[in-house]
């Protein structure tokens, strides 16, 4: 499904999966029922009663290049310019304030890199979007 909304040969984009409520907002509860499922069956109805979204917010690899040491403003602006958003998939908005916002929160961000920061290796949880 995803090499679908990806316009390259090759890629490694990084992503969360959410379920979403009613209003549109991510609920962990609403994910966690699906997370030991295994059997075909019980995996096709809860796709049905619980779909899920793919907010991507990150490119590491894209045909051949390796993009961890690129700023990240840079990678996002490469992601938002191979990723066609649809349906299930969709691209998560940045916010240049974000730290602010969070301290504002009394929460502090896990990644808390600033728009032209590298990053160092690759996430567990990448998502591979590839070869078509």
């Amino acid at each position: 499904m995803l090499p679908h909304f990806v316009d390259a040969k090759d890629a490694v984009l990084d992503g969360e999966i959410c379920a979403l409520d009613e209003r549109g907002r991510p609920r962990f509860s609403l994910i966690q029922p699906r997370i030991m499922v295994a059997d075909a069956a019980s995996i096709a109805a809860q796709a049905r009663s619980k779909p899920v979204t793919l907010f991507l917010f990150d490119l590491l690899y894209l045909d051949g290049y390796d993009l961890r040491a690129v700023p990240l403003i840079e990678r996002k602006k490469l992601l938002k310019s191979i990723v066609k958003p649809g349906g299930a998939v969709r691209l998560s908005e940045s916010f240049e304030e974000g730290e602010h916002l969070l301290e504002a929160r009394g929460s502090r961000s896990s990644r808390a890199s600033s728009p032209n920061a590298p990053i160092a290796a690759m996430r567990p949880g990448a998502a591979i979007a590839g070869s078509r």
